[in-house]
């Protein structure tokens, strides 16, 4: 199977003024999946816990592990300390349970993951990252490198393509079947709203889904 999933189109280079999208109540906040939980997510042999980067700790059940592929336009120290800084975030999606574990093997990662230029991701001109899987030997998250010193928009996408689609398999909002929808799966305005990491609804269905429970859209 093969499949190419993009990101949110390019952030707009006012994004800090955009205006915050409508949080009516009425809106659905329920990421759908395309994949039944929780597939590459493994269990932990026995509960641990994470040190998140305001000093708390989070209890993890599950890993997801990471390999860093590639590295373009940046520093690897640089790299990784933005994607740390996402990951290690309070309001992470962390804080599903699921620990994003980095490896140093590269055959044994469940994603590999490449910081490089926008325009050369699988997904190509106007992505600002790109989720494949089928096409290689593991799931590829690719990250813009322009938007590693744009600590909203690169947690934005490194969250999505990582998280969402990587680990989660979560589909993205844009969709007319998944309207209205306020997250931060959704437009810029709308992951400007709910301050550029995932909803407590989102996390809560992540925790559905990792026990098999989250209602789901299934794809071929």
């Amino acid at each position: 199977m093969s499949e190419c999933r993009g990101g949110l189109p390019k952030p707009p280079d006012d994004l800090d003024a955009l205006p915050a999208a409508s949080l009516s109540p009425n809106v659905n906040h329920t990421p759908h999946h395309w994949r039944q939980g929780p597939m590459d997510v493994r269990p932990a042999a026995r509960p641990f816990y994470v040190r998140a980067s305001d000093g708390t700790y989070r209890r993890m059940t599950h890993r997801f592990s990471w390999y860093l592929d590639r590295v373009e336009g940046t520093t690897t120290a640089n790299a990784l300390r933005s994607v740390y800084a996402c990951l290690r975030h309070p309001r992470s999606w962390e804080r599903s349970g699921v620990a994003f574990v980095r490896t140093f093997d590269r055959e044994a990662a469940n994603i590999w993951l490449r910081i490089i230029p926008a325009d050369e991701t699988r997904c190509g001109p106007g992505s600002a990252g790109c989720y494949s899987y089928g096409f290689e030997a593991r799931p590829v998250a690719e990250v813009g490198v322009e938007y590693i010193n744009r600590p909203d928009a690169f947690a934005v996408i490194l969250g999505m393509e990582l998280a969402a689609h990587g680990c989660f398999r979560m589909d993205d909002m844009y969709a007319q079947v998944h309207q209205p929808y306020v997250g931060v799966l959704g437009t810029w305005s709308q992951a400007k709203a709910v301050g550029y990491y995932p909803t407590d609804d989102e996390i809560n269905d992540a925790k559905l889904w990792l026990q098999g429970r989250a209602p789901s859209v299934h794809r071929d």
